[in-house]
């Protein structure tokens, strides 16, 4: 006992000290927590802020870049007086935009034996397809959807091919009108007959046969005697120079 005393004579200044700096340490660590604490509830601001990812910013979106569908100016209208007009302009789509043929409502079902002219004569005036012509009976621009065969009034017409008759008429345009549908649904229209044809509706004819002879083309009589041919697959006009060759 008296060695402890001693002991604690000795080394209790030492102790005491020790125990001042850990009291010492132990109050300012607290300070500090109580400090920091009351900071970040009056600022939390001054906080460290943890970093967040920022959202994208929203794109506009673009502009629509669909076309607007201009509207053709200056199209002749059939019958209308246009001769200003120059002939390059055009009242149908060219070829490669227009739609694949149609096939015709109802087909022959006779055999096509051939392609051949169906009057003696020239050419007188071509298909022009997409351009327009000057038209001198009705003095205006237009399409030509056929060839002219220049002929002899009264001269024998014959059929181009087979094929079975789906038309015959009487127009005020293009006199008397004999249509002949062939074996691949083509309509053959034989225009500018005389007023009495060989043939009848529904009946079967072969390739040279008899359909009568060359009448009046109304709409085309200031370009003297004539037949004037057309050929139609579906919708699309063909070109019968091309086709019989």
């Amino acid at each position: 006992m008296s060695s402890f005393k001693e002991f604690m004579r000795e080394k209790g200044f030492y102790f005491a000290l020790l125990g001042c700096i850990l009291a010492a340490a132990l109050t300012s660590v607290w300070a500090i927590r109580t400090m920091v604490s009351r900071i970040s509830i009056k600022d939390p601001s001054l906080l460290p802020q943890q970093q967040t990812e920022e959202p994208a910013p929203e794109l506009a979106p673009e502009p629509a870049t669909h076309p607007v569908e201009q509207k053709q100016q200056n199209v002749p209208i059939p019958g209308a007086s246009s001769e200003a007009l120059p002939q390059q302009h055009s009242v149908r789509e060219p070829a490669e935009l227009q739609p694949a043929p149609e096939p015709a409502a109802e087909a022959s079902g006779v055999p096509t034996l051939g392609y051949g002219w169906p009057v003696q004569g020239s050419v007188s005036q071509s298909m022009s397809g997409d351009e327009l012509v000057y038209n001198k009976t009705l003095k205006d621009w237009r399409t030509h959807n056929g060839t002219d065969i220049a002929c002899q009034q009264g001269a024998a017409v014959t059929a181009s091919t087979g094929g079975k008759v789906t038309g015959l008429k009487n127009s005020g345009t293009f006199g008397t009108v004999v249509e002949i549908t062939d074996g691949e649904g083509r309509v053959w229209r034989y225009c500018g007959l005389s007023a009495e044809p060989a043939v009848g509706m529904d009946d079967a004819v072969s390739a040279g046969q008899a359909l009568g002879t060359v009448g009046t083309v109304e709409s085309e009589q200031g370009d003297g005697a004539h037949l004037h041919l057309e050929i139609k697959q579906g919708k699309t006009y063909l070109d019968p120079e091309k086709l019989i060759g």
